[in-house]
């Protein structure tokens, strides 16, 4: 029992050693921190603009992602066709309802940014 809680113990701080030590995990590491922290960056999507940067294809595409985590595929796909909305800068995508049980997801995300501001599903 000892031997193996030494070999469980080598396979734990060697992992997370080697993790740290990866060359192309610290420079992605320090991009992303970088890109973050400088608002002067070119590419920048600023949450200011009143473009649409995002078509309705590539939301529903967002949305699913996040959704078929969350509650499953198989449940989310029964709720299509989804009704979809623009509202200034938002999206708002809802399942469809095929029977009177059961609720339908709803989420929120910005179309400037692909960012979910709200996701729920009712009962």
């Amino acid at each position: 029992m000892k031997k193996i809680l030494q070999i469980l113990l080598i396979l734990v701080f060697s992992s997370s050693f080697s993790q740290s030590k990866n060359p192309d995990l610290e420079r992605a590491r320090k991009f992303v921190e970088e890109s973050l922290n400088d608002k002067t960056a070119h590419n920048v999507i600023v949450k200011k603009t009143s473009q649409h940067l995002l078509e309705k294809q590539t939301i529903i595409k967002i949305a699913e992602a996040a959704l078929f985590q969350i509650y499953g595929k198989e449940n989310i796909l029964k709720q299509r066709p989804y009704k979809t909305y623009r509202i200034n800068n938002f999206w708002l995508i809802e399942g469809t309802l095929k029977s009177y049980f059961g609720g339908v997801f709803q989420i929120i995300i910005d179309d400037r940014t692909g960012e979910i501001k709200r996701i729920t599903h009712g009962k």
